[in-house]
């Protein structure tokens, strides 16, 4: 019997979230939709992280409520998974030693990367009561004080007008149109937080692996970029518990295949990419980096 390739599973997951997007009109798969907050751990509390929290926000399940758990965890905590129910797959890493032989024959040791996969279930699978719903904002939105305090503390230049979201890396600023432009709180920090990802990739501020970022539109580096300060940008939300605005931030549709494509071509790249959107996500929202990543016990 062939061992599973996890990292092909995590690209296949991603694949067919994107996939299921292009068909719906170019909407973003890992938005929630309702609460909105970042998946954790139902007993802990702790966020999950990196690829887990990517693949947990897929999930529609997750927009009604956040919580989820292995069957050992709601088991300790005196909850039964019904029967018949299925587990969702997250990701463990850890390092591993190994022992080789190197061309002169001498025994040498190694570390290598392990990637193990365990099983959660949604609180909804064993009968957790449901969250409390938040109050509904009326009139438009309101600021949001922790992602204000963020933005402020980063000490971006950040300028406001026009009907464009972009980065300049040369001047190292952001525009972005008028606040009163968005129609959702989500829609606005969702859009800020995109080009302040990118922001993030000046200055020495999150530095990237090489292939990513400064290629043209349409180019592997460029897609590879994009896909990490999406992701980014949909952790941060996810930490402030904000529901995403479900249209991309930019609406072009070969975005979501030249994500695609990169994600095709390499394996790795799926967990790669949220790994570093990770990374720069806690730069952006130092408060996002407490929790449970794919590198510690996923209970």
């Amino acid at each position: 019997m062939s061992r599973r390739d996890h990292y092909q599973d995590i690209t296949d997951r991603m694949l067919a979230a994107l996939e299921g997007a292009e068909d719906e009109g170019w909407q973003k798969p890992w938005v929630s939709r309702g609460v909105g907050v970042a998946p954790r751990n139902a007993f802990t509390g702790r966020p999950y992280r990196g690829v887990n929290q990517l693949l947990l926000l897929l999930d529609p399940r997750n927009a009604a409520d956040p919580r989820w758990a292995t069957y050992r965890a709601a088991q300790k905590a005196g909850y039964q998974v019904r029967r018949g129910e299925k587990s969702t797959p997250v990701y463990l890493m850890k390092q591993v030693k190994v022992e080789e032989t190197d061309d002169d024959g001498r025994k040498v040791e190694k570390v290598v990367p392990l990637l193990r996969t365990f099983n959660v279930f949604h609180a909804s699978q064993f009968d957790l009561e449901p969250p409390p719903q938040p109050e509904p904002v009326e009139g438009g939105w309101e600021p949001l004080e922790a992602a204000e305090r963020a933005m402020k503390d980063l000490g971006a230049d950040i300028r406001y007008g026009g009907d464009r979201a972009f980065y300049v890396p040369r001047e190292d600023r952001i525009q972005l149109p008028l606040r009163e432009d968005f129609p959702t709180a989500a829609g606005f920090y969702g859009t800020a937080f995109h080009e302040l990802g990118h922001w993030t990739k000046g200055e020495g501020r999150v530095p990237r692996r090489d292939g990513v970022g400064g290629g043209g539109f349409g180019s592997d580096s460029y897609a590879r970029e994009e896909i990490r300060v999406e992701f980014a940008s949909a952790f941060v939300l996810g930490a402030l518990g904000l529901a995403g605005d479900p249209q991309l931030s930019c609406n072009h549709t070969a975005y979501i295949r030249d994500w695609m494509q990169v994600l095709k071509e390499d394996r790795y790249e799926a967990r790669r990419a949220a790994t570093d959107a990770q990374a720069i996500a806690d730069y952006l929202l130092p408060a996002a980096g407490e929790g449970d990543d794919d590198s510690g016990d996923p209970l």
